[in-house]
Formats: C-alpha cells, sequence, structure tokens
C-alpha cells in the first residue's frame, strides 16, 4: 500500500498536483468529486480518487501537507470552507497550503463599474477573501499563517481580467474584438489577481525552510 505524503483537495485538471512536487511530496493522492476527472487524471498515471470533500470521511492517516488550489471558492458555502479547512487540519502534520483567486475588490472594482470576469462565473460559489480566511483562521484557534498576494498588481481596466461590471458572464479573458470596448480607468490600492497563504502546523519548520516554500511559487510576494 502507498504511503502518501500529501494530498491534493479538488484536483480538477491535475495543474496542482506538481505543486505537491515543488513542496518537496514524494507520493501524492488528488481528490475530486467529478468522476470523469478523476478517470483522465488516473489514464495519465496521476493517483486519485473519487471523493466529496465536504463529505468524506477519513480515516486517522496523516499527511505532510495538504494542498487546496484554487477549490474553495467551489464549495457551497462559508461553513462548508471552514468544515474542510478544519478537517485539512486533522490530517497535516506541517502545512496547508490554500490559493485561490482574488474576491477582494469586488466592492471597489463594481463602485468603477468593473469585475474580475471570474466573479460571476467559472462555477464559483463563495467569495474566498483574505478576510474571510483570518476570520475562520481565528475561530479555529489558528495563529501562524503566512499570506502572499500576486505581482505585478493590476494596475488599470486595460488588464484581460477585468470586464464591465454588467457584461454577462463570462469564463474567458476580455478579447476586445470579442467583447467590445471598455472604459479605461486606473486602480490604487494594490488589487491582486489572486492570493496564497501557507498555514504552519509543524514548528520545527524553521524560518529558512518557511521561506524556501513561500518562495517556490514565484508570481506571488508578501501580503502587506
Amino acid at each position: 500500500m502507498i504511503a502518501y505524503d500529501y494530498y491534493d483537495f479538488g484536483i480538477s485538471n491535475g495543474g496542482s498536483y506538481n505543486f505537491g512536487k515543488m513542496f518537496g511530496g514524494k507520493f501524492g493522492l488528488g481528490f475530486d468529486k467529478l468522476r470523469h476527472r478523476v478517470n483522465k487524471l488516473r489514464a495519465k498515471g496521476i493517483p486519485c480518487t473519487h471523493a466529496d470533500i465536504v463529505k468524506h470521511e477519513f480515516d486517522d492517516e496523516k499527511v505532510k501537507f495538504i494542498l487546496m488550489c484554487h477549490f474553495l471558492e467551489h464549495l457551497d458555502s462559508e461553513e462548508d470552507v471552514k468544515h474542510v479547512i478544519e478537517k485539512s487540519l486533522k490530517l497535516a502534520t506541517d502545512f496547508v497550503y490554500i490559493e485561490g483567486p482574488s474576491f477582494d475588490f469586488d466592492s471597489y472594482l463594481k463602485g468603477l463599474g468593473f469585475k474580475f470576469f471570474w466573479l460571476d462565473g467559472c462555477g464559483h460559489k463563495t467569495r474566498v477573501t483574505i478576510n474571510l480566511l483570518k476570520t475562520i483562521f481565528a475561530e479555529l484557534g489558528l495563529k501562524d499563517f503566512t499570506f502572499q498576494t500576486e505581482r505585478p498588481y493590476v494596475v488599470d481596466s486595460t488588464s484581460r481580467d477585468i470586464f464591465p461590471y454588467n457584461y454577462p458572464t463570462t469564463h474567458t479573458y476580455f478579447d476586445s474584438e470579442i467583447h467590445g470596448s471598455k472604459c479605461i480607468a486606473k486602480f490604487s490600492g494594490g488589487v491582486f489577481r489572486s492570493f496564497n497563504v501557507f498555514v504552519w502546523l509543524n514548528k520545527n519548520i524553521d524560518k529558512n525552510r518557511r521561506q524556501t516554500l513561500l518562495n517556490k511559487r514565484k508570481i506571488f510576494s508578501a501580503y502587506k
């Protein structure tokens, strides 16, 4: 029987699986609730199992770390987000890694007449913001974590990620040849596309090792 050392919750098309290797994992196991995804990944040689993480009951097995990349925002509610994070804390010994799209500037962008294209599309059901996660962490008694945000910032509405607010739901980047024109506005306040967070569980992971892990995802820098 394979002794897995990391889990990838919501593995989807398998893009996040190699993050586990990048973070030092050797044998990972992915989870996804859509069977056709699981079958495709297995055909590619990626170990994964069909399961709904919200409902799935784990035994007492432990892994070094758990990945949740662009996963939590697909859950039905904030309660489910908290439940899955709490579940991950019981399984991981070293850290939990979360990465997802930014919903932190929804109100700001709306006030300017814009939105990120993933606001009302892409199957996102819960707007997982940094503040929401901080609230959940506090409720779970977590104090040791590090947030990072994607660079470079989105400085104006010319970004292909930005759509006029009232534009119909879309799952793609803005293309003027397809979507028409849009107004140009400059943004302030460090608008970022996505974020990540390491929740540190093992106090033996020293400062240098933490920084090495933080540096692995090169598009992210310290959140201030």
